[in-house]
């Protein structure tokens, strides 16, 4: 719960340029945190200064690399609504939504920190699917 929460408090959700997809690793991101969270207890956090953001990309990375760091395994959980695209002349879903996932007593729990979702819970997809992380 704590790594859901924390994620969730100090992460703003962003989304990427239009026409672009944007991936920030997530060491950097990790170093920005906690450079931000020293800021943030000395009182220095300048007006600007989000401690994180990113779409739901970095949020899934972010959580995955955390819950990992801990040794829980972990895994990217990823959704879309039905949609259809045509790669290398097969038809395959497409996804438009990814977000970490943590084991936990065998069971695959969803940390999707970004639209006021709980720990636990993810939107309706039609088509779903995990991929788990070396």
């Amino acid at each position: 719960g704590r790594i859901f929460e924390s994620v969730k408090r100090n992460m703003r959700f962003v989304e990427d340029p239009r026409g672009r997809e944007l991936i920030q690793a997530p060491e950097r991101m990790a170093k920005r945190m906690l450079a931000g969270l020293a800021m943030k207890g000395e009182g220095k956090v300048p007006a600007n200064a989000y401690l994180l953001s990113g779409d739901c990309d970095e949020h899934a990375a972010m959580t995955a690399a955390l819950a990992a760091a801990v040794g829980y395994p972990v895994a990217f959980g990823f959704g879309g609504s039905g949609g259809r695209a045509s790669v290398s002349g097969r038809t395959v879903p497409t996804y438009h939504h990814v977000w970490g996932e943590a084991q936990l007593n065998g069971v695959w729990i969803p940390l999707d920190t970004t639209g006021g979702k709980g720990i636990g819970e993810v939107w309706p997809f039609k088509d779903r699917g995990r991929v788990r992380i070396v």
